[in-house]
């Protein structure tokens, strides 16, 4: 299996919002650093989910202390691009939604991942073992609220462009 489709399959398992090239590209120099030391029997499928794990974690710090210093996005970095158009949200403001979404707790994450990105319907998910439809439906609210897609007030008509 390649690498960025591992990590692809790695992120949504874990239900986050990343660029799969950023993370495929943090995984692969952390797992050459590490193969000059590593016995070659070591390096396994999950070997490589350790350093994706480890890449995910590394991109969570990273984008918060970049948001909190105040640091903009780079015009030539293309990690948010993949963000800002699945999203449909400003690239200055694309950071500050994935941060949002990704401290969500993952039932949530899930949620969205399972039906904004894989483009699953609300009911196959929740047949599939995702929670209650009451669960499920609260865990989408919490996602769109985080990704500003949604107003945090409650009652009809309340997502946002809508």
């Amino acid at each position: 299996m390649q690498l960025r489709e591992r990590v692809g399959i790695r992120l949504r398992s874990l239900a986050f919002l990343f660029d799969p090239d950023r993370i495929a590209r943090m995984s692969l120099l952390s797992a050459a650093g590490e193969l000059k030391t590593s016995p070659p029997d070591l390096i396994t499928g999950e070997w490589m989910d350790a350093r994706i794990d480890r890449s995910v974690r590394l991109a969570l710090l990273q984008d918060v202390e970049d948001e909190v210093e105040g640091t903009a996005i780079d015009p030539e970095d293309s990690s948010f691009e993949f963000a800002a158009e699945t999203l449909g949200v400003p690239m200055e403001m694309t950071r500050r939604s994935v941060i949002r979404f990704n401290a969500l707790d993952y039932p949530a994450r899930k949620a969205f991942v399972e039906t904004a990105v894989a483009g699953k319907r609300v009911r196959d998910s929740v047949e599939a073992g995702l929670g209650s439809m009451e669960e499920f439906v609260d865990g989408l609210r919490q996602a769109l609220t985080a990704l500003g897609m949604m107003s945090e007030k409650p009652g009809p008509g309340n997502l946002k462009g809508g």
